[in-house]
């Protein structure tokens, strides 16, 4: 009778299954990509094919956000998943990596700050999808509304604690908080590598200067929240309000220049040349403006009026084209005509409808939306 040795059979078969795990990891791995990032191909409401979608993961939350990363790969994340780098032209996941982040800065083309809902920022190389350098926020972090770049080592954060905070990237150290408001502060303009604009829910706007730790000046008098800011030039801003208000802003005496009104309450802002000036409502209109003379130029109805709700996001492409999303699951791509007028060149729609939260331009023909459960659409002017 033939004796079986159990231990070397036992041992076989350990060194069989153990070269045979990576192989079944990676086929894991890629089953599990495809079901949770499968790029699809989907019609818009014009029939025009090849709008590619990355589905995304039924994340419903309002702090999805996209980034333009560089040339070829963009970024995306959310308060429920990781950071994920992606590849423009395929659409594919590049890698993935970090925690739970709402929010996004860019440093360079391969580097970026992330603010984790742990109450800490973190710097990541993205080539690696390593931690540079982590630093905790404290309290200040979980009130977050407004982050912008300030200069090369120094990003601004803002939120619903009335603080304006500036960091140092290379130490992680607050380096100056500048209080002012007295309610949450809603957005962040930067006007120079010294001065920052802040509008507040106080109906006030702050003028910063960096170096001073302190408001240049305060302009008080308005009867609405401001909700957004925008940078004409050197000496001049833009701001918006509840009070259906925009209004020119002259940095040389702090003065309104001029007053824009519409109907509804200003959701965003767009610089479109240096003397038109885009802005969305809540009622679903755009309204170009001559920044000149103050005169109303064209009111552009993103889509049903009576079904429509806040354009929330304005881009410019190019010199003749910018884009519009809104609260309605609705991108809309606008071409500029004779200077005073637009029009719609297409319309693209969410899944389900769902509503847009992020917008990004990749280039002069190219830009990228995310809706409300995170899935990310790649469009272009030549569909």
């Amino acid at each position: 009778m033939k004796i079986i040795n159990f231990t070397r059979f036992k041992k076989k078969t350990f060194i069989v299954l153990y070269s045979l795990f990576p192989v079944c990891t990676y086929i894991i791995n890629k089953l599990k990509f495809k079901k949770l990032h499968d790029v699809i191909l989907k019609k818009n409401i014009d029939g025009i094919v090849d709008n590619r979608y990355i589905k995304g993961l039924n994340l419903e939350n309002n702090y999805f956000c996209l980034l333009d990363l560089n040339e070829k790969e963009f970024v995306s994340s959310n308060e429920q998943e990781k950071i994920t780098i992606w590849n423009k032209s395929t659409g594919l996941c590049v890698r993935s990596f970090g925690g739970k982040s709402y929010k996004l800065l860019k440093i360079s083309d391969h580097k970026i700050v992330s603010i984790e809902e742990n109450a800490s920022f973190k710097i990541w190389d993205t080539n690696t999808g390593f931690v540079l350098c982590q630093f905790t926020l404290n309290r200040h972090i979980l009130l977050l509304n407004c982050l912008i770049k300030l200069t090369t080592d120094e990003f601004v954060t803002g939120g619903n604690d009335k603080l304006i905070k500036i960091w140092n990237i290379s130490s992680g150290l607050c380096s100056n908080t500048l209080i002012g408001h007295k309610d949450s502060i809603y957005c962040l303009i930067k006007m120079n590598s010294f001065t920052i604009i802040s509008g507040s829910q106080d109906c006030s706007i702050n003028i910063w200067d960096k170096f001073k730790g302190r408001s240049l000046k305060c302009i008080k008098g308005m009867k609405q929240a401001i909700w957004c800011l925008a940078k004409i030039d050197e000496n001049t801003f833009a701001s918006g309000d509840y009070n259906n208000e925009v209004k020119i802003w002259s940095m040389t005496n702090y003065t309104c220049l001029r007053v824009l009104t519409g109907q509804s309450s200003v959701k965003s802002l767009l610089l479109l040349n240096n003397n038109q000036i885009a802005s969305g409502y809540d009622g679903g209109e755009i309204k170009l403006w001559d920044i000149e003379n103050g005169n109303l130029l064209n009111t552009l109805i993103t889509v049903n009026k009576e079904k429509s709700e806040d354009v929330n996001h304005l881009i410019k492409l190019n010199e003749n084209n910018f884009v519009s999303t809104n609260w309605t699951g609705s991108t809309t791509l606008w071409e500029l005509n004779n200077g005073n007028n637009a029009k719609s060149l297409k319309v693209w729609k969410s899944i389900n409808n769902e509503p847009y939260v992020s917008l990004i331009r990749i280039n002069d023909y190219q830009f990228i939306t995310g809706d409300y459960l995170g899935n990310i659409q790649i469009c272009s002017n030549f569909d």
